[in-house]
């Protein structure tokens, strides 16, 4: 079933009302409820390349950000047809784990909430501006040691349909590539039709542990070590896999 305009529309407003914690993956709520604080150890993140492009002039958020950085992330969501998956998105890609105190402090714009803390599994990845804001900011100003706006607006997730029980797909709007390379282990789902990969999972996941994540009645876990280099392009619209009670998330190939 969708949550789509005109569609679903009543279905989904009850299912966030019920899961909301775990549909929106955010931790503080307009009452003030907290998720459990980020872990700022780790390694360092990886410098921007703040002049990196997409090759059609738009500037990348995050830069080659590599396996293990934290990713900062709040987002804004959308009371219309496609709650409660509908949201505008924005990510730091200025802060590192030196920043999460801050962060955690940040007093947030109404309607906005922190998502959980996450680390990529890709081997790298680049995240890129999205250029068409819809009337919503392009960039935040959360944090006073960071010079300038350093939340800027990177994804806007359209609508979810439901698979089974807790898992969902979800169309957005965004434009990232992610990599990985030879002799990498993926963790990817599939229904023999459609093949997603984890490239970003809550903090202190074991990877392995991706497998013993129930799945809809058809779908599949495939563990694999890869022989050839894995580049997905995802600019314009992707299509990511969830379940509500996790935040991690999985990239359509």
């Amino acid at each position: 079933m969708s949550v789509d305009a005109g569609q679903g529309f009543g279905l989904g407003m009850a299912l966030c009302a019920v899961l909301l914690a775990a549909c929106t993956n955010t931790g503080e709520s307009t009452s003030g409820a907290r998720r459990p604080a980020m872990d700022a150890a780790g390694p360092p993140a990886t410098p921007i390349d703040a002049s990196a492009t997409d090759g059609a002039g738009a500037r990348a958020i995050i830069g080659d950000s590599v396996r293990d950085d934290l990713v900062f992330e709040i987002r804004k969501a959308v009371d219309g047809p496609g709650a409660p998956f509908e949201s505008f998105n924005y990510l730091c890609g200025l802060c590192t784990p030196d920043d999460v105190p801050a962060f955690e402090r940040a007093a947030l714009p109404p309607g906005f909430a922190r998502t959980e803390g996450r680390t990529l599994l890709a081997a790298r990845a680049r995240l890129y501006v999205l250029e068409n804001a819809e009337g919503q900011p392009r960039a935040l100003d959360l944090l006073p040691s960071i010079a300038g706006a350093e939340f800027e607006l990177g994804a806007a997730p359209q609508r979810g349909t439901f698979i089974q029980g807790s898992w969902v797909q979800v169309d957005l709007r965004s434009d990232r590539v992610l990599e990985w390379n030879v002799g990498d282990v993926v963790h990817e789902v599939t229904d023999g039709a459609a093949t997603y990969v984890a490239f970003l999972v809550e903090q202190g996941t074991d990877p392995e542990s991706l497998e013993s994540m129930p799945l809809p009645d058809g779908w599949t876990h495939v563990r694999r070590t890869l022989e050839t280099p894995l580049l997905l392009d995802a600019r314009g619209a992707p299509q990511l896999f969830l379940a509500l009670a996790t935040p991690h998330l999985w990239q359509r190939e």
